[in-house]
């Protein structure tokens, strides 16, 4: 493969560029007044889930609780080979 010149010299000024952010040391730590100062703990932590979404969260958890309970519950009363023949004749009949 034949690389012209100015390919070349293209490819010669990018890494001079990139050398040159690079090749920079940044020594901020180093220097007085640019480390964060120090904060202190609020007295109280805000919450991270608003107040009206717990109830709804409950109430999802409660509902995928009762599922798996019925769910464990008929399959121990009708055995699974008749679970599953009523699980498919039920989505058989949603379609």
């Amino acid at each position: 493969m034949l690389v012209t010149e100015a390919e070349r010299c293209r490819v010669i000024k990018v890494c001079a560029e990139v050398l040159a952010l690079v090749g920079r040391p940044i020594r901020a730590y180093l220097t007085p007044g640019s480390m964060p100062r120090a904060f202190t703990m609020p007295d109280s932590v805000i919450s991270p889930m608003q107040p009206r979404l717990r109830p709804a969260v409950w109430v999802g958890a409660g509902v995928a609780g009762a599922l798996v309970v019925g769910t464990v519950l008929l399959w121990a009363h009708y055995g699974s080979t008749v679970f599953f023949e009523m699980i498919l004749a039920g989505l058989a009949a949603c379609f």
